[in-house]
């Protein structure tokens, strides 16, 4: 409809269609392209095809009058309009096709029925044969069906309905955690599981209560389904990163909360215990006894307790 004038005709011309529709395009379609699309649209009885009295090939767009533009220009009354005849017969075979195609339609589901339900004994056994040459003349072709049948096999035993395939095991339910929208966010116990893997540091199952207790408590401030996962995933990493660490004696120290500041402190920590080591090596060689290592203050007193760590 892009090139129809006010009355949905259009000049089937290659060359003026590509000037005015393809102008733009770097890659421009041939003109048998063109020919095999306007062709399509005819058999499909969308466009319909005609010849002007000037010899000029047209097409009539089969668009409801409602479609068209209000108002004619003087350009739109002097395009060739269609044979009137033609055209009536033209819409009168789209008509037919469709009646046709919907009696067709009916008629395959009639023989349908009539196959499906032939029984297999001797005295039926011409029935059979003249219904089976009767569906091998339909003329829709081969169809595809989808759906569970009961049948006989050779010693005439009824077949039964073909069992469904097994379907996996639904998770396990551990809990919920409620949505804004009212329902609920299902955490599997498979879930908890992988959580507690990642998260090593925490109470998984205490964590999951205290989501739980702070959604109640807060309904203005609950997730989206989409968003629940990314809340569990912050809420644990948080308190993965305040949990007790284990000290250098043995003993429990909590972060800052603040995961760079306790890099930070990690580092200086193991800077602090390297240089010990080093001073405790050097007092060592000197026989002195500073280091708590007793009198052997040497190498194989280093290999024995771990720099920074008393005895």
């Amino acid at each position: 409809m892009l090139l129809s004038n006010g009355f949905g005709r259009v000049e089937l011309n290659a060359a003026g269609i590509l000037r005015k529709a393809y102008a733009s395009l770097r890659k421009k379609p041939t003109p048998q392209q063109l020919s095999a699309w306007i062709k399509e649209y005819q058999d499909n009885f969308l466009l319909f095809v005609y010849r002007a009295p000037n010899g000029a090939m047209w097409g009539q767009w089969m668009t409801p009058q409602k479609a068209l533009k209000r108002f004619k220009t003087q350009a739109d009354r002097e395009s060739p309009a269609p044979d009137e005849a033609a055209l009536q017969r033209y819409q009168a075979l789209y008509v037919e096709t469709i009646r046709s195609n919907s009696l067709a339609i009916d008629s395959f589901h009639e023989i349908s029925e009539t196959c499906g339900n032939l029984q297999k004994d001797s005295e039926e056994r011409e029935t059979v044969q003249n219904t089976s040459e009767e569906c091998g003349k339909f003329p829709l072709g081969v169809g595809v069906g989808v759906g569970v049948g009961v049948g006989k096999n050779k010693d005439n035993y009824v077949c039964a309905e073909a069992s469904s395939a097994p379907t996996a095991p639904k998770p396990k339910i551990a809990g919920t955690l409620p949505v804004i929208d009212g329902s609920d966010f299902e955490i599997t116990v498979d879930d908890l599981v992988q959580w507690r893997g990642f998260y090593p540091a925490l109470d998984i199952d205490q964590q999951f209560r205290s989501m739980k207790s702070w959604l109640i408590s807060n309904p203005k401030n609950r997730k989206t389904r989409s968003g629940m996962t990314r809340f569990i995933d912050n809420w644990l990493r948080r308190e993965q990163d305040r949990a007790p660490r284990a000290g250098a004696n043995g003993g429990y120290s909590h972060g800052s909360g603040n995961r760079a500041q306790d890099r930070t402190n990690g580092n200086r920590a193991a800077a602090e215990a390297a240089l010990a080591g080093l001073m405790a090596e050097l007092d060592g060689g000197t026989g002195g006894s500073a280091t708590g290592f007793g009198e052997r203050g040497d190498t194989e007193a280093l290999r024995e307790t771990p720099a920074g760590v008393p005895n």
